[in-house]
């Protein structure tokens, strides 16, 4: 395999009804210096059949647990397989535009400090069309590292970060298991520059099924994680551990059964 820049990287669990389209909308890409690394975890069959169908024009690297791995599982087992220098990460879920990885490689070539880097999204459902209002994230590294401090202020599926120190700070933290991603981009904002592009560069599914929906309270070992993460960070950035602590707090509570129904969170 001839050396690419970017690793796009897949996790599929075993009912993806639009994986498909997925992988259509990947093979749309404007830039072409990209691999895929497809992650089938658990009862994988008919992934496969649709994985094959695709006739990709990309080198494809195929990882498959014959039983579930869990997400966090899933996304090292493809991180430390990654070809690419930047791994972008999609959901078997969304739909992602022409632009996309051009766009997001040129933000991380105009800046060589940049680690992290998120989109804005357009919102569907379970049909692909709008639902509610674009969800349009926070830009600014200064802006999004204080507001990491209380809320996850990227959409997973948008990011593109860098491989390197994604591995050198340890990667998904399997004991996160709602939240790998948030405890990734606190230790992420740690190594240097944040940032998100406010154009809309994908199309956000959200239905019943997905991994975020729903409220699942959070374990008493991930919340410490995450609080681990959020006090360092807002050391940091000098910022008060009372109130860093309080607002940890006012998220844990938010995400459980007690409050009210959300959809898939940013």
């Amino acid at each position: 395999m001839s050396q690419v820049r970017v690793s796009v990287l897949l996790p599929v669990g075993p009912n993806a009804p639009w994986f498909g389209e997925t992988l259509e909308s990947l093979k749309s890409q404007t830039y072409d210096s990209w691999e895929l690394v497809v992650v089938l975890d658990g009862n994988a069959e008919g992934n496969r059949k649709v994985l094959e169908a695709a006739e990709l024009n990309c080198p494809v690297t195929l990882i498959e647990h014959t039983t579930s791995q869990g997400i966090a599982r899933s996304l090292n087992a493809g991180l430390h397989r990654a070809q690419g220098d930047l791994i972008a990460r999609t959901d078997a879920d969304d739909v992602n535009y022409p632009q996309r990885l051009a766009e997001q490689v040129a933000a991380f070539d105009s800046d060589s400090e940049l680690i992290l880097l998120g989109t804005s999204a357009e919102v569907i459902d379970d049909q692909g069309n709008p639902f509610g209002s674009p969800r349009i994230v926070p830009t600014g590294n200064d802006v999004l590292k204080r507001r990491l401090i209380s809320r996850n202020s990227f959409i997973h599926p948008s990011v593109m970060f860098r491989k390197n120190i994604a591995i050198l700070s340890g990667g998904y933290n399997v004991h996160c298991m709602r939240t790998e991603d948030y405890e990734l981009w606190l230790r992420l904002a740690l190594c240097g520059k944040v940032d998100n592009l406010p154009k809309q560069l994908i199309r956000y599914r959200v239905h019943p099924g997905q991994h975020t929906s729903g409220k699942i309270g959070i374990s008493d070992s991930e919340s410490s994680a995450l609080l681990d993460m959020k006090l360092r960070l807002a050391k940091d950035l000098s910022y008060p551990r009372t109130l860093t602590r309080l607002l940890h707090r006012i998220w844990v509570w938010n995400r459980s059964s007690h409050a009210f129904p959300r959809r898939k969170s940013v």
